[in-house]
């Protein structure tokens, strides 16, 4: 019964510190505060943007300041950003927990930029990474809620099959 206790408050402490938001520097010029929010955004793809798959829809989950909840990265422990195309395969790490993600760009915005692991790609070894472009386009609102939202959809998105890096913009 004690081992069972203990299991139960180990597996509680560590979805509590899932979930938990870090502080999250600011950006100058910028209010990031909507981005961290919620618990995570997520938005689909067509097959042909995802590492590893070619079924559709190609759904990406990601956070920041915080790690993605268990629920949603059961193989993305200590992760920011996930790639998931069906219930046949598993999740994909492709952004690793970033405790400062946002940079400024030289023009008008900012990017988020996130490591994932080293994988097996089209026969090669490559090192996953995703950077997001936002271009503070007001007609994209990001409408934040204390559980997932959905991100609004990406204006322009792409796949480097030689680096394994995904490059989206809002």
């Amino acid at each position: 019964m004690k081992r069972l206790y203990l299991l139960f408050a180990i597996l509680t402490f560590t979805s509590i510190i899932q979930s938990e938001t870090f502080n999250c520097p600011s950006l100058d010029g910028y209010d990031i505060k909507n981005l961290t929010i919620p618990t995570y955004w997520q938005f689909d793809l067509e097959s042909s943007i995802c590492i590893e798959s070619t079924e559709s829809p190609c759904h990406f989950y990601f956070t920041f300041c915080k790690f993605l909840p268990p629920v949603v990265n059961s193989t993305c422990f200590n992760s920011s950003v996930c790639q998931y195309s069906s219930e046949a395969s598993l999740p994909l790490e492709i952004g690793h927990y970033v405790e400062n993600p946002f940079i400024p760009k030289e023009t008008n915005g900012f990017y988020a930029e996130f490591k994932g692991p080293r994988i097996s790609h089209k026969g090669k070894l490559c090192n996953v990474s995703i950077k997001m472009e936002f271009d503070c386009n007001s007609d994209q609102p990001w409408i934040p809620s204390q559980e997932s939202a959905l991100a609004p959809f990406p204006i322009e998105y792409k796949l480097n099959s030689e680096t394994c890096q995904v490059i989206i913009s809002f």
